[in-house]
């Protein structure tokens, strides 16, 4: 009987385990949800105005992985707001989040921005932070002199991609990939071109700080309520015609760090069991 209580403490504590370590994933590559739909993504003017300025619908013309990706358009012909929700998976304000996902943008007035975690009460719930409702620590842009760049407090405009060292960036499918350090307030990002003659080519900064807000910790507690992404163009810009493609979206969210304690916990208790 003994034996038996053990191996099911065992086994319970090594899926607890197993958890920690590997995390919860969302992801999403567009082939089950259904062509012209939403699949979950939300869109408007700005996210803090949403008034609608964006149509995100699944799209069978252009894709990474066959066959479907998200396009994203402005029927306003201003600029565009979209977001998504990490499937309800949430950061704790500890442990890494990284974020992954395929893109290409063409006829852009203005920077696209790309801010793969965020977090806003309104809409997800959880923390604010010192920003009030909403915010985004990690800002990298599609900018209009055409290079991908990631924003540093202290750096400042930190460029990944330039074209006029791989070629013309726009109508080109970019993989970007992201992991942020919660408690160290800085992020690792890679941007890999897909497709062009530069294909291959890629840009990365590592350790890097977050927009701003590095002294003061503007975002707070709000590390433990990254809960999706949002991507940009601003409202005072020119998108007619323009069109976001999004394929291939992956979420590692770890499990909450307490989980981690109950597994050792459990550990701990095995041990007492075999020492009587």
């Amino acid at each position: 009987m003994r034996a038996r209580t053990t191996l099911v403490w065992v086994c319970g504590v090594m899926g607890v385990l197993a958890g920690v370590a590997f995390g919860q994933t969302f992801s999403q590559s567009f082939e089950s949800d259904a062509v012209g739909s939403a699949a979950g993504w939300s869109g408007g003017q700005r996210w803090f105005d949403p008034t609608p300025g964006a149509v995100a619908a699944v799209t069978s013309t252009d894709s990474v992985s066959p066959s479907n990706s998200l396009s994203v358009t402005d029927p306003n012909g201003t600029g565009f707001f979209v977001w998504r929700d990490y499937g309800g998976l949430s950061s704790d304000g500890v442990q890494d989040i990284t974020v992954s996902f395929d893109m290409k943008v063409s006829n852009y007035g203005d920077n696209i921005a790309v801010s793969p975690f965020a977090y806003n009460s309104s809409v997800w719930g959880g923390d604010t932070g010192g920003s009030g409702g909403f915010g985004w620590p990690v800002n990298t842009n599609l900018t209009v002199e055409n290079i991908f760049s990631y924003y540093d407090e202290n750096a400042g405009s930190i460029t990944m991609l330039d074209s006029t060292v791989v070629g013309d960036l726009r109508g080109q499918w970019i993989h970007w990939s992201g992991t942020v350090h919660p408690v160290a307030r800085t992020a690792d990002v890679a941007v890999t071109l897909l497709t062009g003659p530069s294909a291959g080519a890629t840009g990365s900064v590592t350790g890097a700080q977050f927009q701003y807000g590095v002294a003061s910790d503007y975002y707070g507690g709000a590390m433990d309520a990254l809960r999706g992404l949002v991507i940009f163009n601003p409202a005072s810009a020119s998108f007619s015609g323009g069109e976001l493609l999004i394929d291939n979206l992956r979420v590692v969210v770890p499990e909450p760090a307490s989980l981690a304690l109950l597994g050792l916990g459990g550990l701990a208790l095995i041990g007492r069991r075999r020492s009587r």
